[in-house]
């Protein structure tokens, strides 16, 4: 074997599968090699009393180091470790040449945690033919638990590279060994290790505000008082309401209207604790609160800006009761429409302490989108983005005011808007640390992005009213149709994969424990809610 392993040299040695040649080597005779089987078996079997038999057997045979190695590993799995490893040190110093007492001495030293000691009893290089230059042959045992140590004790002092090439030497030369095996679990470990290392400190990076909460709603168990009585309706149905009741809704006299669906939005906060406490979440019952944004959207209602900000004032839990993935791919289309005249007040409501993450990042996509569909505002909005930006660098030390999720989205949405003017903001705010890289990437990813000649723009077309109903009505059909596919199951008592236990506590809109920075329902939770 001569083989070149990146800077990993195999020196020049033969590998045999079977052991009879070096028996004869080793003065191991056919009666020695039938002895030493028997013994092997007893040890594994843990036979009572197996180390007298192999005291006797040392005794009768003292220079086959082969039975001391036997007893060694029988006092290991009787869990006399101290014996074991006393006798480990005893096989290196008596028996110097032989291989297994080297290794399983550098196996105790490795658990022990004494990595310093190895080099001396494997080599310098770890390369089994460098500890025995005289020898030509060796059995793939010996070298198969050569290279499975060096995987452990590289793994163990930090050289990740060391161990992986000794690893795919281990797979060229036998895949199915279970030393394999166990170094590529070793190896497997460390790297879920290091990653779950990685994603911890980035957590500790991490900022988000605590929720500050807003006393302006108290919470009610009676129905709200409404001027029109057909406003009503919304409370009874889902996506897949008769269009023909919206639209006899919408010839309801504007001023009132409008006045009731902002009394319907600040129901959902108001009796918000009744709802989740009384009724179970139906369609029919709980989509009153979109039916209002999506007529206040269709009828321009700019003077209700301040009653759908209110709603996105509310903490994580209430927001995604009632909204839930609507709060990211339906809520901004709301404050396109709303807010398109009112960046100052839009600009204040993303820069107050204790927002929701992604109720201020709704603000962000809406801002964005103006720029891209009115391209004669784009200089106002990347304004915008400039005082809100320097908003954060000013009070980068306020954990109340920063939000690096947030921050890191909103770097997102200047991608998509190609704000080259905002380069030396965005620079700063990297060198500060205040964009989560999950969301946004890399600093010099951002600005590859950033100068990139793609003009691609990504303007989202807002659908009409009777569009953006009949596709949700689809979405409620389908849900309802795995529901009812769910329930077939339950009862026919179909088991289901568990939930890992890592995710066992998380809820369904808390930050996915893996540290992509994404709610849980939006990563890994998505396969099991």
């Amino acid at each position: 074997m001569n083989t070149e392993y990146d800077s990993l040299i195999l020196t020049k040695y033969k590998i045999v599968y079977n052991p009879d040649e070096l028996d004869k080597e080793n003065g191991i005779t056919p009666e020695i090699r039938k002895l030493l089987e028997v013994t092997l078996k007893n040890v594994l079997k843990k036979k009572k009393n197996a180390d007298i038999s192999i005291e006797k057997l040392i005794k009768k045979y003292p220079n086959i180091p082969q039975f001391k190695n036997y007893l060694s590993t029988y006092y290991s799995y009787i869990g006399k470790l101290e014996k074991a490893f006393i006798l480990n040190k005893e096989i290196v110093k008596e028996h110097p040449d032989y291989f297994f007492g080297k290794i399983n001495l550098a196996m105790e030293y490795l658990k022990n945690k004494e990595f310093e000691k190895i080099p001396a009893i494997l080599g310098e290089t770890m390369e089994i033919k460098s500890l025995y230059p005289e020898r030509d042959v060796f059995h793939i045992e010996e070298v198969m638990s050569f290279f499975q140590i060096a995987v452990y004790y590289f793994i163990e002092t930090g050289n990740i590279e060391a161990a992986e090439m000794r690893y795919k030497i281990m797979t060229d030369l036998d895949k199915d060994n279970v030393k394999t095996t166990k170094a590529a679990e070793a190896i497997a470990l460390y790297n879920v290790k290091k990653e779950f290392e990685k994603f911890r400190l980035k957590g500790k990076s991490r900022r988000t505000p605590e929720f500050i909460s807003n006393p302006k709603y108290k919470q009610s168990i009676s129905e709200p008082e409404v001027i029109n009585p057909e406003i009503k309706l919304l409370y009874k149905y889902g996506f897949q309401i008769d269009f023909n009741v919206l639209m006899n809704l919408l010839e309801l006299p504007r001023e009132s209207l409008v006045e009731d669906l902002k009394t319907v939005i600040a129901d959902s906060i108001s009796r918000y604790n009744y709802f989740k406490k009384e009724t179970d979440w139906e369609f029919n019952t709980h989509s009153f609160v979109f039916h209002a944004l999506f007529i206040l959207s269709e009828l321009k209602a700019y003077e209700a800006l301040d009653a759908v900000l209110d709603l996105l004032r509310q903490n994580e839990k209430l927001l995604d009761y009632w909204l839930s993935d609507g709060l990211t791919e339906d809520v901004w289309k709301i404050i396109f429409t709303l807010g398109q005249d009112r960046l100052d007040i839009l600009r204040d409501f993303i820069l107050e302490e204790g927002n929701d993450t992604y109720a201020r990042t709704s603000i962000s996509q809406a801002v964005t989108q103006i720029a891209l569909h009115f391209p004669e505002r784009r200089e106002e909005v990347i304004q915008w983005y400039y005082i809100v930006l320097n908003y954060f660098l000013e009070h980068k030390e306020s954990d109340g005011i920063i939000d690096t999720s947030l921050i890191g989205l909103m770097v997102c949405d200047l991608l998509e808007l190609k704000a080259f003017e905002l380069e030396e903001t965005i620079v700063k705010i990297y060198q500060y640390g205040l964009a989560d890289t999950e969301c946004s990437g890399f600093l010099f990813e951002v600005l590859e992005d950033l100068y990139s000649k793609s003009n691609y723009a990504n303007i989202v077309k807002l659908p009409a009213i009777q569009e953006r109903y009949k596709e949700l009505a689809r979405w409620e059909r389908s849900i309802e149709k795995n529901s009812k596919a769910v329930l077939k199951e339950e009862k026919n008592e179909i088991n289901y994969h568990a939930l890992p236990e890592i995710f066992k506590k998380t809820g369904r809109n808390d930050k996915c424990p893996c540290g992509s920075g994404q709610k849980f329902k939006k990563c890994h939770g998505k396969n099991f809610i």
